[in-house]
């Protein structure tokens, strides 16, 4: 549904900012910001104007970003959505006063009312793609190992311990970004990750996408933004991996016993190229598309889909079941000690 429509522009109304970002990286304004990302129906509006709020559809608060208050009288059709997409590890911990606050939920997590952050960023389609060479080596060109790239050097996942006990048992693990060395590259910083990921994907063969958090559905841009480059991916963490891409075409490194296993896993698909070219037959069934869908354009979509459907009510009464560290993320130290005491 585009905006050429006799139904009435949805209002969706940004309360706080995301980070250093005002407009989510989306856009403000009416039917422009879907326009231009080419979500397929555009028939909403952005503000951030809180004047705005009664005639407000959806008033999404990013819970990491400061917000001096909430608003509890408001409309009845008017959602409150909790938005957010670090792990809860990473999040403040809520207190029960938000419980029965918000309707809607915005995050990583499988269970939220919108596409996850990360996984609507996906920029590939499932089609059968002709011009996948199933003879390519894609190996050739590689003389390098594997690589790690994080600016968060202190992670409860224990990634970066887990790399150095990699690296005790191989001298060509590397490590860039803030935990280790620059990728050189034009106006480096924590935002141009997928920058550095592409340009090391082209002589490396493997990258450790481990995440910060041991959380519940929780996976990031460290895998969903590098399944179109010529890697393979190694994850580290518990999040929904084979529903997004096969089993195939990943490696995760908590089915190894220690990290010294997966180093020589690695080092024998570094010796067997048809092995290590095995991780990339799944990709003659994708192609990439330029569309990024975005949380945005999921909101929007649904909330004209109401206009057939009626407007969903919801509640979010406990966060602490829905979004609580103990709830849905584990211990990584006592992690960390029992795989590589094995």
């Amino acid at each position: 549904m585009n905006h050429k429509t006799s139904f009435k522009p949805k209002v969706i109304l940004l309360w706080n900012d995301l980070g250093p970002w005002k407009d989510y990286q989306y856009g403000i304004g009416k039917f422009e910001p879907f326009v231009k990302r080419n979500c397929p129906v555009t028939n909403c509006e952005i503000t951030k104007n809180k004047s705005h709020l009664s005639e407000s559809d959806l008033v999404i608060v990013h819970m990491r970003s400061k917000f001096s208050y909430l608003p509890t009288n408001r409309p009845e059709k008017t959602r409150m959505v909790f938005f957010i997409i670090e792990s809860p590890i990473h999040s403040y911990q809520f207190h029960p006063k938000y419980n029965g606050l918000f309707n809607l939920t915005a995050t990583y997590n499988l269970n939220s009312d919108f596409s996850p952050y990360y996984y609507s960023n996906i920029e590939f389609k499932w089609e059968r793609n002709l011009k996948f060479d199933e003879n390519q080596d894609f190996s050739i060109n590689k003389t390098k190992l594997a690589f790690f790239l994080a600016t968060n050097c202190r992670a409860f996942s224990k990634r970066t311990e887990y790399v150095k006990e990699m690296q005790k048992h191989s001298n060509r693990i590397d490590v860039y970004g803030g935990c280790g060395k620059s990728c050189n590259i034009s106006g480096e910083d924590r935002f141009s990750s997928n920058l550095c990921r592409q340009k090391l994907s082209k002589d490396y063969r493997f990258l450790l996408a481990f995440e910060n958090s041991m959380c519940k559905d929780y996976i990031t841009e460290k895998l969903l933004d590098t399944v179109l480059f010529d890697i393979v991916p190694v994850v580290f963490g518990y999040g929904p991996y084979d529903q997004l891409i096969p089993r195939s075409a990943y490696i995760n490194a908590l089915d190894f016993k220690t990290p010294k296993e997966l180093v020589n896993y690695l080092t024998y698909l570094e010796s067997n190229s048809t092995a290590y070219n095995s991780y990339f037959k799944w990709k003659k069934y994708i192609k990439k598309t330029n569309t990024k869908y975005n949380t945005l354009c999921d909101m929007c979509i649904k909330l004209n889909l109401e206009n057939f459907y009626g407007v969903k009510k919801s509640i979010v009464n406990d966060l602490e079941t829905f979004w609580g560290v103990k709830k849905n993320c584990w211990a990584a130290p006592n992690l960390f000690q029992k795989r590589t005491k094995n």
